[in-house]
């Protein structure tokens, strides 16, 4: 999906999600089982791949772009399919 401010697309085999917009560019891990995908955080931000913690003003504007573009994604151009989106929040490693 792209916009004139953002754009998202699926990556690495469909197990990432990149979003760039005028501040930064995100990477996030995503699964799918099934119609439903969850996307993983932290993320990384950056071009150094930084692992990153949402602030609120990015998880407000952020995350409804990535949810939006994951809930309805059309495969081949042609076909849509409708999805539910899960976020998790995973514990960071000590």
């Amino acid at each position: 999906m792209v916009n004139e401010s953002h754009s998202v697309r699926l990556t690495a085999r469909n197990e990432g999600i990149e979003y760039v917009d005028d501040v930064d560019i995100y990477r996030f891990r995503v699964a799918r089982i099934g119609r439903v995908w969850t996307l993983y955080l932290p993320c990384t931000k950056g071009p150094e791949f930084e692992v990153h913690e949402l602030d609120e003003e990015e998880e407000a504007r952020v995350l409804p772009r990535i949810t939006k573009y994951l809930r309805t994604i059309w495969w081949f151009g042609f076909f849509p399919r409708r999805y539910t989106v899960v976020i998790e929040r995973l514990k960071p490693r000590t």
